[in-house]
């Protein structure tokens, strides 16, 4: 069976949040077993720079993973050359989504420190 990259997105996203709602459902459980909840305390102390991190990171997976997964000029005989190398064939999709991550990572923490 051959997946599509828009399939392979769906599946993944769907079977990683599966898994993400179950271990919760485990956790809050033994929570309410234990008649305590240490997890919801030490989630609620988070370190207040680990949330515009995440936020950023993000926000920085959105752009690459459009451009690369779901339009479907992106899987069309794609070349580009980049600092001298050249790259075409299916090597040019993980790397294409790898440039434009760092582009929009660096372009995020630009403006978060020195526009806001």
């Amino acid at each position: 069976m051959k997946m599509t990259p828009k399939q392979l997105v769906s599946w993944t996203l769907a079977i990683g949040f599966a898994l993400l709602l179950g271990f919760a459902g485990v956790c809050l459980s033994y929570d309410v077993w234990i008649a305590d909840f240490p997890r919801l305390r030490a989630f609620l102390n988070v370190d207040s720079k680990l949330i515009p991190v995440l936020i950023i990171l993000i926000i920085a997976l959105l752009p690459p993973t459009f451009v690369v997964f779901l339009l479907p000029s992106s899987r069309e005989r794609v070349e580009f050359s980049f600092l001298g190398m050249k790259l075409k064939g299916p090597a040019v999709p993980p790397v294409l989504w790898a440039l434009i991550f760092l582009a929009s990572a660096f372009f995020l923490v630009v403006v978060r420190r020195y526009v806001l």
